[in-house]
């Protein structure tokens, strides 16, 4: 089913063929079977486009997208150029996998904000695999749900681990920064990106568990962030808009090292479309230590 009342599950994935099966078995199992598999394979030379192709299930709709290595935030925009008929794109990546009723909650909760036109997301919890809780890192919730922007929720609540559904008002309008030459970017910039326009539903529902896999950015991420610094700058822009000045301190120290460890030009900086505001000069002298930390530490790096 495509249109007004259609949901797209979407997996970017990379070289994670041994993963993907766990996945699709919970997708099959699922209490709703209205709908669509999207699986946009970003480069992988694994074998995941055969694995894909030997699937066969009458009652879901698989659409597989290949496209050359870019990152997962890239090949996410390129689903949404693709595929651009469906109501709700619910983002499951190849290493977690849903419950039995998700997504039949996910499709009850897409109807009773679907006329909310200021609404662009859905955000829906998950439990971790290794130790069966819910990651919180504050509080929680006074009532079911939250309806904020998204810099506005971590701030007074913390990160929940969890999968955003994104409603098809808020691709359509907004995506993904794209870099030359970078396959990185922090996967909730789009929903910074959205922010002045639209608001999330932030959830207490519990649909699927999450594995942390030993490539995963929990592993890597400071280097994987150094070898994409303009993602990275994007990502310290959007964070400078926080009401806490600590943390618009932060951030701006961060955007000023990331730029002085890999010598951005000035020229690269107004190709990329990132403002001079992104790199406040109070912030220099803290820019030029944290680069000369990181060069330090990362010398094979360089």
């Amino acid at each position: 089913m495509k249109g007004r009342d259609s949901i797209a599950v979407v997996t970017a994935t990379y070289n994670r063929k041994e993963l993907l099966p766990r996945l699709y078995k919970s997708l099959t199992e699922q209490s709703m079977q209205d709908f669509s598999w999207i699986i946009v394979d970003d480069g992988s030379k694994d074998g995941t486009k055969e694995y894909v192709q030997s699937i066969e299930h009458a009652n879901i709709q698989i659409e597989y997208l290949q496209i050359d290595n870019g990152g997962k935030c890239r090949a996410l925009n390129r689903v949404f150029e693709t595929y651009t008929e469906f109501e709700l794109y619910v983002i499951v990546d190849s290493d977690d996998c849903l419950q039995p009723q998700a997504l039949e909650k996910i499709k009850n909760t897409m109807v009773k904000y679907q006329r909310d036109r200021n609404i662009g997301g859905i955000f829906f919890r998950y439990i971790n695999k290794e130790t069966q809780h819910i990651i919180s890192a504050k509080k929680d919730y006074s009532g079911d749900t939250v309806i904020v922007s998204r810099l506005e929720h971590d701030e007074t609540y913390g990160k929940y681990d969890g999968c955003i559904a994104y409603y098809n008002r808020a691709i359509k309008k907004y995506s993904y920064p794209e870099f030359q030459n970078e396959n990185y970017i922090g996967p909730i910039v789009l929903q910074l990106l959205m922010e002045p326009e639209f608001k999330i539903v932030f959830t207490k529902i519990i649909v699927g568990i999450a594995e942390y896999q030993q490539d995963g950015l929990s592993r890597t991420g400071r280097i994987l962030r150094l070898r994409n610094p303009l993602g990275m700058i994007c990502y310290c822009g959007f964070l400078q808009q926080s009401s806490r000045i600590w943390v618009r301190i932060k951030y701006a120290m961060l955007a000023q090292a990331y730029r002085i460890f890999q010598h951005i030009s000035p020229e690269e900086l107004q190709k990329a479309n990132i403002p001079k505001a992104t790199f406040p000069r109070y912030a220099l002298l803290g820019g030029y230590v944290l680069a000369a930390y990181w060069k330090y530490k990362y010398k094979l790096l360089k």
